[in-house]
């Protein structure tokens, strides 16, 4: 089962680029691709850990992610820069997240 949350005020009728995020075991993130353009973007965040987490990206944080289940959020970059991404439920691990570049 699919999820989708929309966070913002981002238009449905703009086609937006998709980033994949995988939330693995060891809480390692891993996204595809690592550069998107400013604007709307939809991540596709699936979930491959025994436990639920949030997805937090510029300002956003995901409801909790069901173990083993994706659900997507609508994101808005109004300008090019490195954003970080992490997971704020994961408390206690040090170093989880990453970044993506907005060009």
């Amino acid at each position: 089962m699919l999820a989708s949350v929309q966070l913002g005020s981002i238009s449905s009728t703009t086609p937006r680029p998709i980033v994949r995020v995988v939330i693995w075991p060891n809480l390692a993130i891993t996204l595809s691709p690592d550069s998107v353009s400013h604007g709307a973007v939809i991540f596709k965040i699936k979930n491959r850990d025994n436990h639920s987490h949030q997805f937090a990206i510029n300002g956003r944080t995901s409801p909790q992610i069901k173990p083993h289940k994706t659900i997507e959020i609508a994101v808005l970059f109004k300008k090019p820069s490195v954003y970080s991404f992490t997971l704020p439920d994961a408390t206690g691990w040090n170093g989880v997240g990453g970044q993506i570049r907005v060009t």
